[in-house]
């Protein structure tokens, strides 16, 4: 059971890292991975439906994935489940607010274009200087609004990742970014992909998204200050094993 403050972001602990690590060593024995090889951490409570209720014995690992849907006057809710079901729980929801929804024509099996819910990317020639598969995540991702994001900053990967500059740009002006933690955590994944969360990317996204934002100089400072906060607190390794490399397991 999770007894920490629900409130509060997960944070994986020492014991965590040593059973993920001896996991991933007998999986791929020849990686010899060690805690000292990875760059950040990313923790999340599981939420289990007990045919038990709250007096059950079972331990949590042995409870079912299995999910429940409810629906009370119109609010639609989900426990348990697990990430590889969202797509079924997604159809088992979308069944059930069918009825508070406006009727609409469901899409034929003939899948002409007429039928399509998203609209794809209009055909068009690749970038100079993006590559094939990072060409093919920006159609699948922003559709026709693709012409957009193209335009919206430079067209260079942030770091090592596939993530241009261009995304958090666009990301910054139209997806709702109220903390610096939004755009790094969740619009993208750069504070889970480089090293110390991105912490010597700032200078330059800082750059082309303050504008965007309409963050004062002071107000960006104090995100920053905020951000690598919550990513040191919630986001990187265990104390122990981020100063000396703990958890060197065979």
């Amino acid at each position: 059971d999770h007894e920490a403050d629900v409130q509060k972001e997960a944070v994986l602990d020492q014991g965590e890292l040593d059973y993920l690590l001896e996991a991933a060593n007998f999986a791929f024995p020849d990686t010899k991975l060690r805690a000292s090889d990875l760059i950040s951490s990313w923790s999340g409570v599981r939420p289990v439906v007990s045919p038990g209720g709250p007096q059950s014995k079972t331990k949590p690992s042995k409870e079912s994935r299995e999910h429940s849907i409810f629906e009370d006057q119109g609010v639609i809710s989900v426990a348990g489940g697990k990430l590889t079901t969202f797509r079924l729980i997604a159809r088992e929801v979308l069944s059930k607010a069918e009825k508070h929804l406006p009727v609409r024509r469901r899409p034929s099996r003939r899948n002409t274009e007429n039928d399509r819910v998203f609209a794809p990317a209009e055909p068009k020639g690749r970038p100079r200087g993006v590559g094939a598969r990072q060409w093919y995540r920006l159609q699948g991702r922003f559709g026709t609004r693709l012409p957009e994001v193209l335009a919206a900053g430079p067209l260079e990967p942030v770091g090592e990742t596939d993530t241009l500059m261009a995304e958090l740009v666009w990301s910054a002006r139209n997806e709702a970014v109220i903390h610096l933690d939004d755009l790094m955590l969740r619009r993208t994944r750069l504070g889970l992909l480089l090293p110390e969360g991105g912490r010597g990317w700032l200078p330059a996204i800082r750059e082309y998204c303050q504008p965007v934002l309409k963050w004062s100089d002071e107000k960006w400072q104090q995100e920053v200050e905020r951000y690598l906060e919550l990513w040191h607190e919630s986001y990187s390794l265990p104390p122990v094993s981020a100063e000396n490399g703990a958890a060197d397991t065979a």
